[in-house]
C-alpha cells in the first residue's frame, strides 16, 4: 500500500544558487523578487554577518552580502545539466539587468565574490526536493505518514494539508516525535509490567 502511494505522489527537484558579493548593489529595502521569466525565478537577499553568525564568532563570508536564487521543477532539471560557470554567468546577467543603471551597468558582475550551487537531485539519498500535486489518490499522503512498526515517516510529502513546503516538513516532524514518544513510552511500561 505504501509503495503504491509513493509511486503516485509526484516529486521534482530544486536548485538553490547562493551568489556571494563583496558589497551590496541592490536597494536597502530590497528583500526578494519573483521573476517568472528570469533565469532565477525567485531571489532573496541577505547580509553577513547577521546577528546569529555574530554570536557564533563570525563566519567565512563575514562582511559579505548574498543573493539566493531558487529554481524548481522542469527549470531545475534543465539547470542541473549546466556547468556552475554557466549558472553563474546567467545569474549575474539577470541581476545586472535588474539592478544596473547608467552609472553602473553590471553591478552584480563587478561585485561578484563566489557561488555555491545546491542541486537536490544530486543528493543520493534524496534525489529531489519537493512533492507536487499529481494524480495521487486522496489519502496517499496519509498512507505515506503511517509508521511501519518502529520505522516512522516525516517530511512534507507526508503532510496532507501543507505541502510542498518547509512548514509541512516541520509539522510532520512534530507528529513523528509524538508518535515515537507514545510508542516507546508504551513499550517501556509494558516491559516494566513484566518484571
Amino acid at each position: 500500500e505504501k509503495r503504491e502511494a509513493v509511486s503516485r505522489v509526484g516529486m521534482s527537484t530544486a536548485i538553490k544558487v547562493c551568489l556571494v558579493f563583496k558589497h551590496q548593489f541592490w536597494p536597502e529595502n530590497f528583500w526578494d523578487a519573483c521573476c517568472p521569466f528570469g533565469f532565477l525565478p525567485e531571489i532573496w537577499a541577505t547580509k553577513y554577518p547577521n546577528e546569529s553568525s555574530k554570536s557564533q564568532g563570525g563566519c567565512e563570508q563575514a562582511d559579505k552580502v548574498a543573493i539566493i536564487g531558487f529554481i524548481a521543477g522542469e527549470r531545475a532539471e534543465q539547470m542541473s545539466k549546466m556547468t556552475q560557470e554557466d549558472i553563474v554567468v546567467s545569474s549575474l546577467s539577470q541581476l545586472d539587468e535588474m539592478f544596473g543603471s547608467r552609472i553602473e551597468e553590471a553591478p552584480a558582475t563587478l561585485a561578484f565574490h563566489s557561488c555555491h550551487v545546491k542541486d537536490w537531485s544530486q543528493e543520493p539519498f534524496i534525489r529531489g526536493a519537493y512533492t507536487y500535486p499529481s494524480t495521487a489518490q486522496r489519502g496517499d499522503r496519509g498512507i505515506l505518514a503511517k509508521s511501519a512498526g518502529t520505522l516512522f515517516f516525516a517530511g512534507e510529502a507526508t503532510h496532507e494539508g501543507v505541502n510542498p513546503c518547509m512548514q509541512g516538513a516541520l509539522e510532520t516532524s512534530e507528529r513523528v516525535v509524538t508518535e515515537l514518544f507514545q510508542t516507546f513510552q508504551f513499550k517501556a511500561k509494558t516491559n516494566w509490567s513484566k518484571l
